[in-house]
């Protein structure tokens, strides 16, 4: 009976083991089965994560290389302004518009420094401007480094090529060199520079402008898809324009073997592994409208950052799994039923939106970047509402005061603004439109609304953007203005109507703020160009110093530029700020006040701005003129008469009866008053300026006296050479040889 019993027993048990094994079998095959569907599902997860990336990575390096190529326009821009407005200028022009083979004087070089320091200074960018003249081969410059010197003597060796060879100088754009030789100090030490050149209608005398390098790079560096990079760019002409890294990334054989095989291929990114085991991700771009070359080197970690941590995961997952066997079989299935159910991670919603605002960011401003097919494609794959045979409408966001708004909420938070615009601007047309919106990086924000069958189309826009201004109000309180067309177009026609936007967007510059309005207006409103020599700039000047009508001067004068575009308009009221900053003498405010003024005026972004600007200095002048006591009549504006002689007395036709004109008085009157506070007359006052100027040009050149004393403001020889003798006793000649002998004798003792 016990002998049966224990039989029964051993084979319940071993009927248990078996039972049990093929549990565990079973389990470690399903095991197995997840474990294999967890690599299986993270590598194909892998590698759709590894391409998402690359793309997100080209069409992000796509805006910011669109971002970059636009700030070196802007640059551009900004160089040719000052460049022109420096060849306009009156000073300037006596040494570009030469034909003489002789060198100014000094006193005529010294004026014409000074302005070209001034020109510097109403811009922090600019680190030096060069002015040069073929006939009489003269090289001046801003500032007081250098003296005067001929082309092939100048310190700056590398420019010379440049400034008398227009061959050299293909393409007019910027030029990117390295400034050497112009350190006494350190001969070799070199500046890095961006160099703008302009040449003269004759082609005898050329400006250059050079631009602080490194004052654009850092603009560049703060990009955020330049973390952990280094950036080159290439000019059409094969130039370096850019070099610019936020980490080290050394420089070796492997590496740059890659960036050349990927800029002669075409290639668009690749990964390579360096020795010492370092991994990189190269982007290249190509632009068909530049000619630029755009490179980008990436730590691959940097880029790929996701996907290690992804690999992390799947490690991690693993080994919870491995660990989970070694359990309890049935805890062991349950858990691993609810990791199964718990892995597979998928794409952030956050980081969709972002790569669909990449997508129409790139569609918007790279039209080239897509085929018809692949634009349907992209639009499928987003969930795009834009169909192929609706039309629409483009209308762009922005935001003023730009400068203000970066300083105030930085980059990161610049951004998160801009997107709480974004949704408030696309919930209140959504009412009227079906709309797709994006944020661009100038600070404005693009829309795309279909129009296919709406009535009334602009009043709409307009009432929509009324409310969108009451509405942001409760958000951020700011200004904006808002730009759309009259025009509706297919879908592969947006981005070219886009771009047709973005030219009128620029001479937005009348219009104030808080404005809706379309291209077609501006259009047809601002198409002129400003003719400066129409301009009688002498007429608020000649306001300002009476202390009458300055405000009245100055609106008829802009008035005769209201039909030119905003770049002719801004160049013409800057050269009107210069005009009169140079002008005025006395009544201006001090040379700090002067140069704020003008960097002021520069920084100006509508018409309203400007015109402030101008209020605010004649409010100045007027208060130095009741300081200064010329409310009080002409006896208190002798000073000032004293310094336009100053100014002026080597012209030949200056006299009391222009004095009188040009001060607003009586001859007769000023006559007495100018002899009772000098106790000489009038012309004599001049004579005098005159022969203090003869002297020191006999002391200090060789030149003839006869075309000294012309020069100085004397008409007649033998007034000059009887008045001289009878100021000095001795005849101009001798009083020459007589200084010469006594400063002989000076430098023997």
């Amino acid at each position: 009976m016990l002998k049966e019993k224990w039989k029964t027993h051993i084979r319940e048990r071993h009927e248990k083991q078996k039972k049990n094994q093929k549990f565990q079998r079973i389990f470690l095959g399903i095991s197995a089965g997840i474990i294999g569907i967890v690599l299986a599902g993270m590598s194909v997860l892998y590698a759709v994560m590894r391409e998402l990336i690359i793309d997100q990575n080209i069409q992000m390096s796509t805006q910011t290389f669109a971002q970059v190529q636009k700030e070196f326009d802007n640059t551009d821009d900004t160089a040719n302004e000052i460049a022109t407005q420096v060849m306009l200028d009156d000073v300037c022009s006596e040494l570009i518009g030469t034909l003489t083979e002789e060198w100014p004087d000094s006193i005529q070089m010294d004026r014409i420094r000074n302005q070209l320091t001034m020109y510097q200074t109403a811009n922090p960018t600019v680190k030096s401007i060069y002015i040069y003249s073929s006939v009489p081969d003269l090289i001046l410059t801003s500032g007081s480094r250098f003296g005067a010197s001929s082309i092939e003597n100048f310190p700056d060796y590398g420019i010379g090529k440049y400034m008398t060879r227009t061959s050299e100088y293909v393409g007019g754009g910027l030029i990117p060199r390295a400034v050497s030789g112009v350190y006494q100090s350190d001969p070799r030490k070199e500046v890095k520079v961006y160099t703008k050149i302009l040449f003269s209608s004759h082609g005898r005398s050329a400006v250059a402008v050079n631009l602080d390098y490194e004052a654009i790079a850092d603009s560049i560096c703060s990009m955020d898809i330049l973390n952990e990079s280094r950036m080159l760019i290439f000019n059409e002409k094969g130039d370096r324009l850019i070099d610019i890294s936020t980490t080290t990334i050394e420089a070796s054989d492997e590496l740059r073997r890659a960036v050349e095989e990927i800029a002669g291929k075409g290639a668009e990114n690749r990964e390579i592994t360096v020795s010492g085991g370092e991994k990189y991700f190269i982007s290249y771009l190509h632009s068909e409208e530049s000619g630029w070359d755009y490179i980008k080197i990436t730590k691959w970690e940097e880029v790929f950052q996701t996907l290690t941590v992804l690999t992390e995961c799947t490690l991690l997952i693993i080994a919870v799994i491995v660990t989970l066997m070694a359990a309890v079989m049935g805890k062991s299935a349950v858990s691993l039923v609810r990791m199964q159910k718990k892995s597979g991670p998928g794409i952030h919603q956050a980081e969709i939106n972002r790569l669909k605002e990449g997508f129409l960011s790139d569609f918007l401003h790279s039209r080239k970047l897509f085929t018809k097919r692949q634009l349907m494609e992209q639009m499928e794959k987003f969930d795009f509402t834009l169909e192929e045979e609706k039309n629409y409408t483009v209308l762009i966001l922005q935001i003023e005061e730009k400068e203000k708004f970066k300083e105030l909420y930085g980059e990161k938070g610049t951004y998160d603004i801009e997107f709480g615009y974004w949704n408030i601007f696309e919930e209140i047309f959504r009412k009227d439109f079906k709309i797709s919106g994006v944020i661009n990086k100038d600070y404005t924000l693009s829309f795309i609304l279909e129009t296919t069958g709406a009535e009334q189309v602009q009043e709409r826009l307009k009432k929509c953007f009324e409310t969108f201004l009451k509405e942001q109000k409760r958000f951020i309180p700011w200004h904006f203005f808002c730009i759309g067309t009259e025009q509706s177009v297919n879908l592969e026609d947006i981005p070219e109507l886009n771009e047709k936007l973005e030219k009128a967007l620029r001479e937005s510059f009348f219009y104030p703020e808080d404005t809706y309005c379309t291209m077609e207006l501006i259009w047809q409103e601002h198409s002129g160009r400003a003719d400066y020599q129409k301009l009688e700039a002498g007429r608020l000047i000649k306001a300002v110093r009476c202390g009458e009508g300055m405000k009245a001067v100055y609106d008829s004068l802009t008035e005769e530029l209201a039909c030119c575009r905003s770049s002719e308009y801004m160049n013409a009221i800057i050269w009107l700020g210069i005009t009169l900053m140079r002008n005025l003498g006395t009544v201006v405010p001090d040379e700090k006040g002067v140069s704020q003024f003008l960097v002021n005026l520069t920084l100006c972004e509508k018409r309203g701005q400007t015109d402030e600007c101008f209020e605010q200095l004649f409010g100045q002048i007027r208060k130095n003129q009741e300081k200064s006591g010329e409310k009080k009549g002409m006896a208190g504006r002798l000073d000032e008469v004293k310094k336009y002689i100053v100014e002026n007395f080597r012209d030949p036709n200056i006299s009391l009866e222009r004095l009188a004109d040009e001060f607003g008085g009586s001859p007769n009157y000023m006559g007495r008053l100018f002899k009772k506070d000098t106790g000489i007359s009038v012309s004599e006052y001049i004579n005098e300026i005159r022969l203090r100027e003869v002297m020191k040009e006999l002391r200090e050149t060789n030149r003839p006296a006869k075309e000294v004393a012309e020069q100085c403001g004397f008409i007649s020889s033998n007034y000059f050479y009887t008045y001289f003798r009878k100021k000095t006793g001795m005849t101009p000649q001798t009083y020459r040889e007589t200084w010469k002998e006594s400063k002989e004798k000076e430098e023997a003792v």
